[in-house]
């Protein structure tokens, strides 16, 4: 999050024009209340409420005493100190204004500002007492904010909305000895024990302005209330070295020895922007516990809030890994889910995103009701869970880079998502799980995977001019892959792989025979070779696909006494215009099938092997590129299921140079019924300057294929 001091100096000048003209108008807002002389120097000795306009020079609360403001009062100092131990100023009303023209001094011990809304604006605001505050819900736009203090902080925490209220309220349980379900807000509240609803989540991930919703009741207890909003514009310097929170409140325990109980509150609303971010504090809006004192039966846990601070220098801000948006813990032991929480460093080009870059801890979601999603770069930090898009049609572009820090996982689940960008970085146990939704990357520079990251998706599309690394223990795993790059090298420990990703049980144009009567066994399925038949049967579908150019994934073997076959392998394609450096694996196996019937001697037909079709410039390394069939299912070789077979491997290259273990690669047909293999399926290696062919394993001269026409052929 450093900058060379160049690159800030440009964002300072030009970056902060936003914030320099939102005090501008405030200043004019100020300047209407201060057309008059200003009274004299006003002293509270004892409690006092304005409930009209006051002008006043400097306004002093002392020890102990409480001015309230009221109504519609807007009260303008020129100065304010709160010095004495517990002075406070209490707002009684959301219509109430206190502007400050000079300085604003909180120095007693425990001197606060408090009410449900508190409307602060102007001067130079110094938070330096021993627990000095500000609670409630906040409205601040100041010059200048210090929070010198380690123990000052700003507080909306249980400010946000009841119990069972709000846009992600909980799901109230009263009868009985029941549990309400946690609240949400960034992240979903979790269910309770008699209640399953995770409500959704709502307001913006980049300019959260709503506060968290309440949890729901549970025996009759009241759900925690959710935190609540602090808005904060400091137009020169924010120091922060206490905190802010705006946390969800615990639910009530209830009902039978208080195992039972309400929801947690989920955590509510933090936006701050400031030119200049300081200090060694900590933002938080966390979700409430759920209340009960038994896991198994107490109420839901609320979802985290949303934390957003936007700034153009953050060279004094040291901690900000300190900060959370972590879900309440709740039933099950279970956690709900985390909010979303960014810094933002704001280029020089005020009023666009193409030029913020994007800090995200602990939780993230891309949503539609952000607009467009274009940035310059984007970290998500260790263990950071990011999720969404939650639209269809949405895709997110970074000029620069996008990283993946240690173990954090971005989970595009519900929408297919599209990626672009310039460099990518999974660090190490980093992974990218879209589940059963394609995921797109355009890739124009670096793709670095260190050990043990991973991608799971349904169909993955890797496009562009990137040069890939893959360190160790890595896995790209997807129905089909369609790798388009300039290199890509992969590590003894790396894998390519959409094993059991083809076609599902007892489908594809080479389909095994289903026999589910009795104690009877299913056939294996074909692609490249023909499946084996199984133990009741005499017929299995044809090969299908093409040699030289393949590109359908291998069929599902059949079912055999009521046991699903197994599915075939899916689709690698990868088509590199420089080097493959491939010392892993590439495998598009099928899938096995499973045992049932009498002793579990019989079951279904292995799944045929899918497709790895490679086209590169240079291939090097000593790795392997595997299409097997899959075993019959079944413990006995007199009546288990048919083996399937063996699926299609075509690589392509201009120039070879130590690829060393071309033999070990395979297109086997799998074992199954009579102790015997299903037909191999077909694999070549074909060197294109010289127009030589190598058959590996097995060959098959197809129609399909058009002419074959070698300079060499080499079995």
């Amino acid at each position: 999050m450093q900058k060379d001091q160049q690159r800030l100096g440009a964002s300072r000048r030009l970056g902060s024009s936003w914030l320099r003209a939102l005090v501008a108008c405030c200043a004019v807002g100020l300047a209407m209340w201060t057309s008059s002389a200003m009274a004299a120097d006003v002293t509270i000795t004892e409690a006092t409420t304005y409930g009209s306009n006051q002008n006043i020079d400097t306004l002093t609360v002392n020890a102990g005493q409480t001015l309230t403001l009221q109504g519609n009062a807007q009260v303008t100092v020129g100065n304010l100190v709160l010095g004495g131990t517990n002075s406070r100023i209490v707002f009684g009303s959301a219509n109430a204004r206190l502007n400050v023209n000079g300085t604003a001094t909180l120095s007693g011990s425990s001197a606060r500002i408090e009410g449900q809304q508190i409307t602060l604006r102007g001067g130079t605001w110094n938070l330096t007492g021993s627990s000095a505050r500000i609670v409630g819900n906040v409205d601040m736009e100041v010059n200048t904010l210090n929070m010198s203090s380690s123990s000052a902080y700003i507080s909306a925490t249980g400010y946000g909305f009841a119990s069972a209220t709000g846009p992600g309220a909980g799901v109230s349980r009263n009868s009985g000895n029941q549990s309400g379900t946690g609240a949400s807000h960034g992240g979903k509240g979790y269910r309770s024990a008699n209640d399953g609803t995770f409500p959704n989540y709502h307001d913006s991930s980049l300019e959260p302005t709503e506060k968290g919703s309440g949890g729901g009741a549970g025996s009759g207890r009241a759900g925690g209330a959710g935190g609540g909003l602090i808005r904060i514009v400091v137009a020169e310097v924010l120091t922060i070295n206490g905190y802010m929170q705006a946390n969800g409140a615990n639910g009530a325990a209830g009902g039978y020895r208080n195992y039972y109980g309400g929801g947690g509150g989920a955590g509510g609303g933090i936006n701050i922007k400031t030119d200049d971010l300081r200090g060694t504090g900590y933002f938080q809006a966390l979700g409430g516990t759920g209340g009960g004192g038994h896991n198994s039966y107490r109420g839901g846990g609320g979802g985290g809030g949303r934390v957003v601070v936007y700034y153009n220098d953050n060279n004094g801000f040291t901690r900000p890994y300190n900060s959370s948006v972590r879900g309440g813990y709740g039933y099950q032991a279970r956690y709900a889910e985390s909010g979303t929480l960014a810094f933002i460093d704001r280029g020089a080009n005020a009023g666009s995103r193409l030029d913020d870059e994007l800090y995200v801890y602990g939780g993230w979601r891309w949503q539609d009701n952000d607009g467009t999603l274009s940035f310059k770069s984007f970290d998500a930090y260790n263990s950071t869970v990011v999720l969404g898009p939650d639209a269809a049609n949405k895709t997110i572009t970074f000029s620069d880079s996008y990283l993946m820090r240690s173990s954090a996982r971005w989970e595009p689940n519900t929408h297919a998502a599209v990626l672009n960008t310039k460099d990518i970085t999974l660090q190490s146990s980093a992974s990218i799980l879209s589940g059963e939704q394609p995921l797109e990357m355009g890739i124009s520079g670096d793709f670095l995977m260190q050990t043990s990251s991973q991608i799971n998706a349904k169909t993955l599309t890797v496009k562009g001019t990137s040069t890939t690394t893959m360190q160790s223990s890595n896995y790209v795993r997807a129905d089909n892959i369609q790798w388009t790059g300039k290199s890509l090298t992969t590590s003894t420990s790396s894998y390519f792989e959409t094993s059991g990703r083809g076609f599902a049980a007892s489908t594809g144009p080479g389909a095994g025979v289903d026999d589910n009567g009795g104690n009877r066994s299913g056939s294996g399925a074909s692609h490249g070779g023909k499946g084996n038949r199984g133990f009741t049967q005499t017929n299995v579908n044809n090969f299908y696909g093409q040699s030289k150019t393949p590109l359908m994934a291998g069929s599902g073997g059949g079912a055999g006494s009521g046991r699903a076959g197994g599915k075939g392998g899916g689709i690698i394609r990868v088509q590199l215009t420089d080097v493959l450096n491939h010392s892993g694996y590439m495998q598009a196996n099928g899938a096995n099938g499973l045992a049932g019937g009498y002793r579990n001697y019989y079951g279904s037909g292995g799944g045929a092997g899918g497709v790895v079709y490679v086209s590169t410039g240079t291939l090097s390394g000593s790795g392997r590129f595997q299409a097997l069939g899959g075993t019959g299912g079944g413990g006995h070789n007199s009546y288990r299921g048919g083996g399937g077979g063996g699926g299609r491997i075509f690589v392509d290259y201009n120039t070879l140079t130590n690829f060393t273990n071309r033999k070990y690669s395979t297109v086997r047909g799998g074992y199954g019924f009579g102790a015997q293999y299903a037909e191999n399926g077909t694999m070549a290696f074909h060197d294109r300057n010289n127009n030589d062919l190598y058959i590996v394993e097995a060959w098959r001269w197809q129609q399909n294929d058009g002419a074959h026409s070698y300079r060499n052929l080499s079995i």
